[in-house]
């Protein structure tokens, strides 16, 4: 048996079921959220701060440290990450915590 393409006796229906059933209906257009155009009201303070800015802020690095603070700061924080024993080495060559 050989097989061969016999076309269609009837012609094909043109409307489907998608156009058939579609109700096309026109969407209300929205009114405009555009605000006027109208000079801004230029009295008064002014922030310019955003939300990122205020929410992350970096601490202020106005307040200059002097050396007598730096050396108590580097002294204290020894004293946390190594305790007593940072403190205990008389020679700057046999402190661990002392960088060369």
């Amino acid at each position: 048996m050989q097989s061969y393409y016999e076309p269609p006796k009837e012609k094909f229906d043109a409307k489907t079921t998608t156009a058939e059933t579609f109700l096309g209906t026109y969407a209300e257009i929205p009114p405009l959220c555009k605000r006027p155009d109208a000079p801004v009201d230029t009295t008064g303070e002014r922030s310019f701060d955003t939300i990122h800015r205020t929410t992350y802020a970096q601490p202020s690095l106005a307040k200059k440290m002097t050396k007598h603070q730096k050396k108590f700061l580097l002294r204290e924080l020894r004293k946390r990450k190594y305790g007593e024993r940072a403190l205990t080495f008389p020679d700057k060559s046999m402190n661990p915590v002392s960088v060369h």
